[in-house]
């Protein structure tokens, strides 16, 4: 979900007014503003995020999907924390499935895949929408394409690519609601925090964990039902790098208002922390070289004395690195890992007191 962010209340006001309501409001579900319809191979990383009930009542991936995300290991989904999260309430793993390989939400879903653990930052503030980067760990892994991490700040007006099953139009009319399956893209301009936050529809929102793309004039922009899902930037050789996380932006495709997506570059140490992989290998890895495989980690043997390592210990592993033609690293390439971790507890009042308002986040509500 797409926050539609006009004004900034605060987090009691919300609470209050979302508890004031008799019966929910939902958000509209919107998609891609501008693009087209693509196949996955224009978007190989990228995962339909499924609330697992729904799917299971329905049997549709296209009535449970909600938000997007991009799989960065075999077993582990970067996705948005507004998808997850409202006020510290964290959506249980139990209640979520993950759908790779598919750009047809009308597609068959018994490979669909259980989540094992959901990691929400831990500055995620609902109100502003910093820090809205989350991480899910699969309970299998995953058979898909992965993405490697940015590493380094978006150049103004890079041409960057997007990818969802969220709007196509920004103000649909009553009863013209189109929600077609299939996954759409389209391309945008980056614009790093410090230039987008000197336009009058963003001054002073914009932060350090935020990056921004679209066009000066409008027209193309993710929008409700992209949340979570990624921006691509193309290196030397042609490959998808994930940069952005969809997240929200005043409106969709509008003049002068840009979509905002969290910051990847900015979140790498905190990702790789999370997921356990911490050392950086040994050698630079060039664009369109081999990449060696890495090592396998040795078992762990318990010995009568000394301390014992367990799965929930941090496991060094060597990274891909892909470097420019200056020998800078520009994204890291994360190997499978497989770590234990729990859940947490049910959210939602943010989306029905954002909707009262008519903001809405970039996370699809279907009724």
């Amino acid at each position: 979900m797409k926050v539609s962010q006009s004004s900034h209340l605060g987090t009691a006001a919300l609470m209050a007014i979302a508890a004031s309501l008799s019966t929910p409001v939902l958000a509209q579900d919107f998609r891609i503003v501008g693009g087209e319809p693509i196949l996955i191979d224009r978007a190989p990383s990228i995962v339909a995020m499924l609330n697992a009930n729904t799917l299971a009542n329905s049997g549709s991936a296209y009535q449970a999907q909600f938000c997007a995300g991009t799989l960065i290991a075999s077993n582990w989904v970067l996705t948005a924390s507004h998808c997850l999260s409202s006020f510290g309430d964290v959506t249980p793993a139990s209640d979520l499935k993950i759908l790779v390989n598919s750009s047809d939400l009308n597609n068959p879903t018994e490979n669909a895949i259980d989540v094992a653990e959901v990691i929400v930052h831990e500055n995620y503030d609902d109100i502003s929408s910093s820090s809205d980067i989350a991480l899910l760990r699969l309970a299998t892994p995953a058979q898909g394409a992965i993405a490697p991490l940015n590493l380094t700040p978006l150049e103004i007006n890079e041409t960057m690519q997007l990818a969802g099953w969220g709007a196509r139009q920004h103000t649909p009319e009553e009863g013209s609601f189109d929600y077609p399956a299939q996954l759409h893209g389209v391309e945008v301009l980056a614009l790093p925090a410090g230039d987008c936050n000197v336009l009058p529809a963003y001054a002073g929102q914009i932060d350090e964990t935020m990056v921004c793309a679209g066009f000066p004039d409008g027209g193309k922009d993710a929008c409700q039902g992209d949340s979570g899902g990624p921006m691509y930037r193309t290196d030397s050789s042609g490959s998808l790098i994930i940069a952005g996380i969809t997240s929200w932006g005043q409106g969709c495709a509008l003049e002068g208002r840009p979509g905002v997506y969290a910051d990847v570059a900015h979140f790498n140490a905190w990702i790789l922390d999370k997921i356990g992989t911490t050392t950086q290998p040994p050698v630079i890895v060039e664009p369109e070289t081999e990449v060696p495989e890495v090592p396998e980690v040795p078992e762990v043997i318990e010995e009568p004395e000394g301390p014992i390592v367990t799965d929930n210990d941090p496991i060094n592993i060597p990274l891909d690195v892909t470097t420019d033609e200056n020998g800078n690293p520009i994204s890291v390439g994360i190997p499978a890992l497989s770590l234990n971790g729990g859940g947490g507890s049910a959210g939602g009042w943010l989306l029905i007191a954002m909707a009262a308002f008519g903001l809405a986040r970039r996370r699809a509500v279907k009724a």
